[in-house]
């Protein structure tokens, strides 16, 4: 649906989603936007809320040489939960950046809803904080792979399976509180790829289920290394 409707004179309106994901340092999971839903309620997409805020960033672009892009993340810091945590865990420096971009009528609650239909995200990390700044509360962002002292890659290279944490049914619905992967759809499958019931759906990481998934969608966000092969001699 999103390769058809960018083609169009009239796409939509762009809508543009922050998840700051401070669990890994010991924080909770905060996400923003720059726009508001009617009577400037939150915005809700993926079955996540967005609380209206002043945020932006910039500096996102690639480009085929040189050093890779360090955005800056800007974000007001008047009546934001945030600044609290950004207090006690130190200026949230490690905490993972998701940069969502998708259109306003993929939101949940319209007819056409889709939380698949958006493209590729961002995903930083806070490296540092910039400023003093009496206004926004502001971060130097870096990409996983611009860290001194990291070996790539910094995982271990796998083949044909994917690594990344699945949703998990809880008795009433997915908890997605942790997972790494971004599948929400409604099509459940069990390990090995047969259609079932919410309760039985488990991926069996490989790229076989990445396509049940995602169908029609490309790249698929499998965290494996499918074109790794043995080395022949």
């Amino acid at each position: 649906m999103l390769k058809s409707d960018i083609q169009k004179a009239c796409p939509g309106s762009l809508i543009v989603l922050f998840d700051i994901d401070a669990t890994a340092i010991g924080g909770d999971v905060s996400r923003f936007t720059g726009c508001t839903g009617l009577d400037g309620q939150p915005v809700h997409w993926r079955g996540n809320a967005y609380m209206p805020a002043a945020v932006y960033a910039d500096g996102f672009e690639v480009v085929g040489q040189g050093a890779l892009p360090r955005p800056t993340l800007y974000l007001s810091h008047v009546n934001t939960a945030l600044v609290g945590m950004v207090r006690a865990l130190n200026d949230l420096v490690g905490a993972r950046v998701t940069r969502w971009r998708t259109f306003d009528q993929y939101l949940d609650g319209g007819p056409d809803a889709d939380p698949n239909a958006h493209f590729a995200p961002d995903v930083f990390r806070i490296n540092k904080p910039k400023g003093p700044n009496g206004k926004w509360l502001e971060w130097e962002l870096v990409s996983s792979m611009d860290q001194q002292g990291r070996k790539v890659p910094g995982r271990q290279v796998l083949r044909d399976r994917c690594v990344a944490r699945y949703r998990l049914w809880t008795g009433s619905g997915f908890d997605y509180s942790k997972v790494q992967c971004p599948y929400t759809g409604t099509g459940y499958f069990d390990e090995m790829g047969v259609p079932c019931e919410p309760a039985s759906d488990k991926c069996g990481k490989r790229v076989s289920d990445c396509k049940l998934r995602y169908p029609d969608n490309q790249p698929l966000p499998f965290w494996g290394f499918p074109g790794t092969a043995r080395t022949r001699r």
